[in-house]
């Protein structure tokens, strides 16, 4: 399987401001360190905007098959999940779901992923995320971390 290089961007449920609290932030960079130590991802990029996370990865080769993505949008909106019935307990309503599957829900259900095919294109892409803090300067944890060596 090549490297196939994807631009990845999850928003939260209902344009909740999910990412305003830094423990919510941490339990995101905590899962993306977590998926490069265990082999799973090579991480370029990410930004923590105040709804919504992008991140530029590819999937390291015996894990090419797995639905990565899942396993890291359902691991942060556990993690998530317990942090407000712990500490923010009022605020949970706000993740109510009208979907019969589930009681609580943190991400959108439609998420914008992107293939991306040259060096060109991953640079593009990890430029405009870099962007998308400026566009938020009322947000103090707007947060973007490049990590491109060995791109491509």
């Amino acid at each position: 399987m090549e490297n196939v290089i994807e631009s990845f961007t999850a928003s939260c449920y209902n344009k909740q401001p999910v990412f305003s609290r830094p423990a919510h932030k941490k339990i995101v960079t905590d899962s993306l360190k977590f998926l490069v130590d265990s082999g799973r991802i090579r991480l370029y990029g990410f930004v923590i905007m105040p709804t919504s996370i992008s991140v530029v990865w590819s999937k390291k080769e015996e894990w090419g098959d797995k639905n990565i993505y899942q396993v890291f949008l359902k691991y942060t909106a556990q993690r998530i999940k317990h942090n407000i019935k712990t500490n923010h307990r009022q605020d949970l309503e706000h993740f109510r779901s009208r979907r019969v599957d589930r009681i609580y829900q943190f991400w959108e259900r439609k998420n914008q992923k992107v293939k991306i095919s040259s060096y060109e294109d991953a640079m593009l892409e990890l430029n405009f995320i870099h962007a998308l803090p400026h566009e938020h300067l009322n947000f103090p944890y707007a947060e973007l971390h490049l990590l491109v060596s060995g791109l491509l």
